[in-house]
């Protein structure tokens, strides 16, 4: 599983730093809650990769660190290619069934991007799978005791 995982990765960031948009056909399943602008599915990636690619065009993704477990990626990235200040780095954790992504989201980590809401990195926003398993990673933040 873990190398299924850490290849539909790779194949993510690859098809972003060549452009090819419609890739995400391939990466992505029709029902993926990885949801730029709150839409769902491979277009909306689709979109959203054509937005940030006009905004920035020279950006890479540049994967520093990826850690794999069972379904599920937690990759730290650098965005090279964005004029004008230090390169924006993002965390995104996301799952994979079939070789495909399910879910995911990313959140800025350092310098955030400058352009529009719309141009954010290529696994999507600050999205939350939908039916993740919680129960085993209780929350930390002040506030969330209780819940489930």
């Amino acid at each position: 599983m873990t190398d299924e995982v850490r290849a539909a990765a790779w194949r993510m960031y690859a098809a972003f730093n060549a452009h090819e948009h419609t890739a995400t056909e391939e990466i992505f399943t029709t029902g993926s809650s990885a949801i730029p602008l709150g839409a769902t599915g491979p277009e909306s990636v689709t979109r959203a990769w054509r937005q940030f690619h006009e905004d920035f065009p020279d950006a890479q993704v540049v994967v520093e660190d990826m850690v794999v477990e069972g379904d599920t990626a937690a990759v730290r990235t650098s965005v090279l290619g964005v004029p004008g200040q230090q390169p924006p780095t993002m965390l995104e954790i996301f799952r994979v069934r079939d070789g495909r992504i399910t879910c995911g989201g990313g959140r800025p980590t350092g310098p955030s991007l400058t352009a529009r809401p719309a141009a954010r990195g290529p696994g999507g926003t600050h999205g939350r799978c939908r039916g993740a398993d919680r129960r085993s990673r209780p929350s930390t933040r002040a506030g969330a005791a209780g819940r489930p």
